[in-house]
């Protein structure tokens, strides 16, 4: 996977999750009124930004994935090498992470459509020109590695 070193790409990465440290202290705020039933929001595992040409997006992991949630290029390669969506990869059995839940997955998503709006790109040599930020947790704002069903995805 190509490593990001897109400022403005961080910058939005970073803003969407101060974005929801805000929401997040908003509803705990809620949550100490009685009568009021503001819930906690909780953070996705991690978040990442993606780019390819002058496009970029950012994503969150998911807990669970629908086909419409991805560009047709995105969808088609994660079944192809993966397998079914929002099950234990074919392919890298001991990822914990299910197809399809990945935040670069989204991300690039995202990038994909800002490109190709009328979504017809089917040429998957694009997934290796595609460059990630590092990929961060959003609860704790810590690095974490891209996992094994990403590697096989974007490499």
């Amino acid at each position: 996977m190509n490593l990001s070193h897109n400022r403005d790409l961080y910058d939005e990465l970073f803003m969407q999750i101060a974005r929801m440290h805000d929401e997040v202290s908003y509803r705990k705020h809620l949550n100490d009124y009685q009568g009021r039933r503001g819930k906690r929001k909780d953070f996705p595992a991690v978040s990442v930004g993606a780019e390819i040409d002058d496009a970029t997006g950012v994503g969150h992991h998911h807990d669970y994935s629908n086909e419409k949630d991805f560009h047709p290029l995105i969808l088609h390669e994660l079944l192809e090498r993966l397998g079914d969506l929002n099950k234990q990869s074919d392919t890298n059995p001991a990822c914990p992470n299910c197809v399809g839940h990945c935040a670069e997955n989204y991300a690039a998503s995202i990038a994909l459509k800002r490109i190709d709006p009328q979504e017809k790109n089917q040429d998957n040599h694009v997934l290796s020109d595609m460059a990630f930020t590092k990929a961060f947790q959003p609860r704790t704002w810590k690095n974490r590695e891209w996992c094994a069903n990403c590697r096989t995805m974007f490499d």
